[in-house]
Protein backbone atom coordinates (compact mmCIF):
# COMPACT_ATOMS: atom_id res chain seq x y z
CA UNK A 1 0.00 0.00 0.00
CA UNK A 2 2.68 2.09 0.76
CA UNK A 3 4.15 1.75 -2.69
CA UNK A 4 0.88 2.96 -4.27
CA UNK A 5 0.67 6.15 -2.31
CA UNK A 6 4.29 6.86 -3.00
CA UNK A 7 4.25 6.03 -6.80
CA UNK A 8 1.01 8.19 -7.03
CA UNK A 9 3.16 10.44 -5.07
CA UNK A 10 5.57 10.69 -7.83
CA UNK A 11 3.29 10.78 -10.86
CA UNK A 12 1.44 14.28 -8.64
CA UNK A 13 5.28 15.79 -8.30
CA UNK A 14 5.61 15.47 -11.99
CA UNK A 15 2.39 16.89 -13.13
CA UNK A 16 2.94 20.15 -10.76
CA UNK A 17 6.82 20.30 -12.04
CA UNK A 18 5.50 20.11 -15.94
CA UNK A 19 2.62 22.86 -15.31
CA UNK A 20 4.96 24.34 -13.59
CA UNK A 21 7.41 24.73 -15.79
CA UNK A 22 4.80 25.23 -18.94
CA UNK A 23 3.77 28.87 -16.78
CA UNK A 24 0.96 27.56 -14.47
CA UNK A 25 1.22 29.16 -10.98
CA UNK A 26 1.82 26.95 -8.36
CA UNK A 27 -1.97 26.60 -5.90
CA UNK A 28 -3.26 24.18 -3.50
CA UNK A 29 -6.21 23.92 -6.14
CA UNK A 30 -3.91 22.63 -8.65
CA UNK A 31 -1.71 20.07 -6.88
CA UNK A 32 -4.73 19.00 -5.25
CA UNK A 33 -6.40 17.91 -8.37
CA UNK A 34 -2.80 16.90 -10.17
CA UNK A 35 -3.33 14.71 -6.63
CA UNK A 36 -6.59 13.58 -7.05
CA UNK A 37 -5.82 12.60 -10.80
CA UNK A 38 -2.75 10.84 -9.96
CA UNK A 39 -4.72 8.89 -7.06
CA UNK A 40 -7.95 7.92 -8.79
CA UNK A 41 -5.47 6.29 -11.64
CA UNK A 42 -3.19 4.43 -9.41
CA UNK A 43 -5.76 3.02 -7.27
CA UNK A 44 -8.65 2.26 -9.85
CA UNK A 45 -5.74 0.19 -11.61
CA UNK A 46 -4.94 -1.69 -8.63
CA UNK A 47 -8.54 -2.58 -8.09
CA UNK A 48 -8.62 -3.67 -11.51
CA UNK A 49 -5.81 -5.93 -12.46
CA UNK A 50 -6.07 -7.13 -8.84
CA UNK A 51 -9.08 -8.58 -10.01
CA UNK A 52 -7.28 -10.10 -13.20
CA UNK A 53 -5.27 -11.94 -10.99
CA UNK A 54 -2.39 -12.16 -13.18
CA UNK A 55 0.98 -11.95 -11.12
CA UNK A 56 2.61 -8.76 -12.30
CA UNK A 57 6.31 -8.20 -12.59
CA UNK A 58 5.68 -4.03 -12.71
CA UNK A 59 2.45 -3.93 -10.76
CA UNK A 60 2.70 -0.12 -9.93
CA UNK A 61 3.55 1.01 -13.51
CA UNK A 62 1.17 -1.38 -15.06
CA UNK A 63 -1.76 0.03 -12.56
CA UNK A 64 -1.31 3.61 -13.35
CA UNK A 65 -1.35 3.23 -17.11
CA UNK A 66 -4.66 0.77 -16.76
CA UNK A 67 -6.44 3.26 -14.31
CA UNK A 68 -5.46 6.13 -16.49
CA UNK A 69 -6.80 5.04 -19.10
CA UNK A 70 -10.16 3.74 -17.84
CA UNK A 71 -10.20 7.25 -15.97
CA UNK A 72 -9.97 9.22 -18.70
CA UNK A 73 -12.63 7.23 -20.74
CA UNK A 74 -15.57 7.05 -17.86
CA UNK A 75 -14.32 11.17 -17.28
CA UNK A 76 -15.28 11.43 -21.17
CA UNK A 77 -18.12 9.61 -20.68
CA UNK A 78 -19.64 11.33 -17.64
CA UNK A 79 -18.93 14.68 -19.51
CA UNK A 80 -20.70 14.21 -22.57
CA UNK A 81 -23.16 11.64 -21.75
CA UNK A 82 -24.71 13.92 -18.01
CA UNK A 83 -22.68 17.22 -18.01
CA UNK A 84 -20.29 16.10 -15.26
CA UNK A 85 -17.35 18.58 -14.71
CA UNK A 86 -13.99 16.41 -15.13
CA UNK A 87 -12.95 18.43 -11.74
CA UNK A 88 -15.96 16.48 -9.85
CA UNK A 89 -15.19 13.30 -11.95
CA UNK A 90 -11.91 13.43 -10.84
CA UNK A 91 -12.71 13.82 -7.07
CA UNK A 92 -15.33 11.21 -7.23
CA UNK A 93 -12.72 8.42 -8.25
CA UNK A 94 -10.15 9.19 -6.37
CA UNK A 95 -12.31 9.04 -3.22
CA UNK A 96 -13.87 5.59 -5.06
CA UNK A 97 -10.53 4.25 -5.92
CA UNK A 98 -9.10 4.58 -2.35
CA UNK A 99 -11.72 2.85 -1.07
CA UNK A 100 -12.14 0.11 -3.17
CA UNK A 101 -8.60 -0.26 -2.91
CA UNK A 102 -8.46 0.33 1.29
CA UNK A 103 -11.75 -1.38 2.14
CA UNK A 104 -12.76 -4.06 -1.87
CA UNK A 105 -10.71 -6.32 -3.59
CA UNK A 106 -11.19 -9.49 -5.69
CA UNK A 107 -13.27 -12.26 -4.54
CA UNK A 108 -11.61 -14.85 -2.29
CA UNK A 109 -11.55 -17.26 -4.66
CA UNK A 110 -9.50 -15.34 -7.50
CA UNK A 111 -5.84 -15.20 -7.24
CA UNK A 112 -4.55 -11.93 -6.45
CA UNK A 113 -2.11 -10.36 -8.80
CA UNK A 114 1.43 -10.53 -7.22
CA UNK A 115 1.23 -6.85 -5.25
CA UNK A 116 3.19 -8.12 -2.50
CA UNK A 117 6.30 -8.38 -4.55
CA UNK A 118 6.63 -5.34 -6.66
CA UNK A 119 9.94 -4.01 -6.51
CA UNK A 120 10.82 -0.71 -5.20
CA UNK A 121 12.86 -0.54 -8.32
CA UNK A 122 10.35 0.33 -10.17
CA UNK A 123 9.89 3.91 -8.36
CA UNK A 124 13.13 4.41 -9.12
CA UNK A 125 13.56 4.00 -12.38
CA UNK A 126 10.14 6.38 -13.01
CA UNK A 127 12.13 9.16 -11.20
CA UNK A 128 14.74 8.83 -14.03
CA UNK A 129 11.87 8.20 -16.86
CA UNK A 130 10.06 11.54 -15.43
CA UNK A 131 13.52 13.23 -15.13
CA UNK A 132 14.33 12.21 -19.11
CA UNK A 133 10.93 13.02 -20.20
CA UNK A 134 11.18 16.89 -18.77
CA UNK A 135 14.76 17.00 -20.46
CA UNK A 136 13.80 15.80 -23.31
CA UNK A 137 10.56 17.64 -23.96
CA UNK A 138 11.72 20.89 -22.43
CA UNK A 139 11.66 23.32 -25.07
CA UNK A 140 7.66 22.09 -25.76
CA UNK A 141 6.73 22.18 -22.18
CA UNK A 142 8.13 25.55 -21.91
CA UNK A 143 6.49 26.66 -25.27
CA UNK A 144 3.38 28.89 -23.84
CA UNK A 145 5.92 30.91 -21.73
CA UNK A 146 7.98 31.38 -24.85
CA UNK A 147 5.18 32.74 -27.03
CA UNK A 148 4.10 34.86 -24.61
CA UNK A 149 8.06 35.83 -24.16
CA UNK A 150 9.40 35.75 -27.60
CA UNK A 151 6.51 35.58 -30.05
CA UNK A 152 6.84 32.22 -31.17
CA UNK A 153 5.31 28.56 -31.16
CA UNK A 154 8.62 25.81 -30.60
CA UNK A 155 5.86 23.13 -30.38
CA UNK A 156 4.07 21.19 -33.09
CA UNK A 157 0.72 23.85 -34.27
CA UNK A 158 -1.75 21.68 -33.60
CA UNK A 159 -1.28 21.88 -30.26
CA UNK A 160 -3.53 24.89 -30.34
CA UNK A 161 -6.15 22.93 -31.42
CA UNK A 162 -5.95 20.59 -28.95
CA UNK A 163 -5.86 23.30 -26.22
CA UNK A 164 -9.22 24.38 -27.56
CA UNK A 165 -10.72 20.72 -27.49
CA UNK A 166 -9.32 21.08 -23.70
CA UNK A 167 -11.24 24.01 -22.90
CA UNK A 168 -14.43 22.99 -25.12
CA UNK A 169 -14.76 20.63 -21.53
CA UNK A 170 -13.68 22.95 -18.70
CA UNK A 171 -16.31 24.87 -17.21
CA UNK A 172 -19.12 22.81 -18.26
CA UNK A 173 -22.70 23.98 -18.55
CA UNK A 174 -24.58 21.42 -20.16
CA UNK A 175 -22.91 18.78 -22.52
CA UNK A 176 -19.87 19.77 -24.48
CA UNK A 177 -19.84 19.76 -28.11
CA UNK A 178 -17.01 19.41 -30.80
CA UNK A 179 -14.78 22.20 -30.91
CA UNK A 180 -13.69 21.68 -34.30
CA UNK A 181 -17.08 20.74 -36.31
CA UNK A 182 -20.39 21.82 -35.11
CA UNK A 183 -23.24 19.29 -34.93
CA UNK A 184 -20.03 16.41 -35.35
CA UNK A 185 -19.93 13.47 -32.41
CA UNK A 186 -17.41 13.56 -29.60
CA UNK A 187 -15.53 10.28 -30.07
CA UNK A 188 -14.29 9.58 -27.14
CA UNK A 189 -10.99 7.78 -28.58
CA UNK A 190 -10.28 11.10 -29.87
CA UNK A 191 -11.53 13.47 -27.13
CA UNK A 192 -10.92 11.23 -24.09
CA UNK A 193 -7.35 12.30 -23.32
CA UNK A 194 -8.55 16.21 -23.24
CA UNK A 195 -10.99 15.61 -20.01
CA UNK A 196 -8.71 15.42 -17.44
CA UNK A 197 -6.31 18.26 -18.51
CA UNK A 198 -9.51 20.66 -18.23
CA UNK A 199 -9.70 19.89 -14.67
CA UNK A 200 -6.50 21.90 -14.34
CA UNK A 201 -8.15 24.56 -16.52
CA UNK A 202 -11.23 24.73 -14.15
CA UNK A 203 -9.26 25.10 -11.03
CA UNK A 204 -5.61 26.73 -11.88
CA UNK A 205 -7.08 29.79 -14.28
CA UNK A 206 -4.61 28.60 -16.86
CA UNK A 207 -5.78 28.43 -20.62
CA UNK A 208 -5.98 25.18 -22.95
CA UNK A 209 -2.30 25.86 -24.37
CA UNK A 210 -0.74 25.58 -20.97
CA UNK A 211 -2.67 22.47 -19.98
CA UNK A 212 -1.65 20.80 -23.31
CA UNK A 213 1.82 21.90 -22.90
CA UNK A 214 2.59 21.44 -19.20
CA UNK A 215 0.07 18.18 -18.92
CA UNK A 216 -1.52 16.19 -21.76
CA UNK A 217 1.98 16.47 -23.70
CA UNK A 218 4.52 15.44 -20.63
CA UNK A 219 1.71 13.10 -19.26
CA UNK A 220 1.60 11.14 -22.32
CA UNK A 221 4.77 10.26 -22.99
CA UNK A 222 5.13 9.16 -19.75
CA UNK A 223 2.62 7.45 -19.57
CA UNK A 224 3.91 5.46 -22.99
CA UNK A 225 7.10 5.02 -21.18
CA UNK A 226 5.44 3.73 -18.53
CA UNK A 227 3.46 1.14 -20.25
CA UNK A 228 6.14 0.15 -22.48
CA UNK A 229 8.53 -0.64 -18.89
CA UNK A 230 5.81 -2.63 -17.77
CA UNK A 231 5.06 -4.60 -20.63
CA UNK A 232 8.81 -5.17 -21.38
CA UNK A 233 9.85 -6.26 -17.38
CA UNK A 234 6.78 -9.05 -17.68
CA UNK A 235 8.23 -10.46 -20.44
CA UNK A 236 11.79 -9.97 -20.42
CA UNK A 237 12.87 -8.22 -17.16
CA UNK A 238 13.67 -4.66 -15.47
CA UNK A 239 17.34 -4.73 -17.91
CA UNK A 240 15.49 -5.32 -21.07
CA UNK A 241 12.82 -2.69 -19.91
CA UNK A 242 15.71 0.11 -19.51
CA UNK A 243 17.26 -1.07 -22.84
CA UNK A 244 13.51 -0.97 -24.70
CA UNK A 245 13.22 2.42 -22.85
CA UNK A 246 16.36 3.84 -24.64
CA UNK A 247 15.32 2.74 -27.70
CA UNK A 248 11.79 4.48 -27.63
CA UNK A 249 13.65 8.11 -26.52
CA UNK A 250 15.94 7.57 -29.48
CA UNK A 251 13.20 7.10 -31.96
CA UNK A 252 11.05 8.96 -30.68
CA UNK A 253 12.66 12.05 -30.07
CA UNK A 254 15.90 12.00 -32.70
CA UNK A 255 13.87 11.32 -35.27
CA UNK A 256 11.27 13.71 -34.70
CA UNK A 257 12.67 16.66 -32.52
CA UNK A 258 10.04 18.93 -30.31
CA UNK A 259 12.16 21.60 -30.19
CA UNK A 260 12.88 22.18 -34.16
CA UNK A 261 9.32 21.90 -35.05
Amino acid sequence: MTRLFAFAGLVTLFQIVTLHVAGAALSLPLVAVAAGLALASQSVGHFLLGWAGHPLRAALPAAFVTGFTVVSVALFGLASGLGLSPLLGIAGFAVVGVALVLWGGPRPDMPRADWGRADWADLGWVVVVMAVVIAVALSAIRSPVTLETQGFLPIWYDALLHGISVQAFAGLDGLPVDPELAGASLIFYHYAPFVPPAALVDVAGINGLTAVAGHLLPLGLLIGALGLYALVVQLAGRAAAVVALARERGVTFDTCPISNL
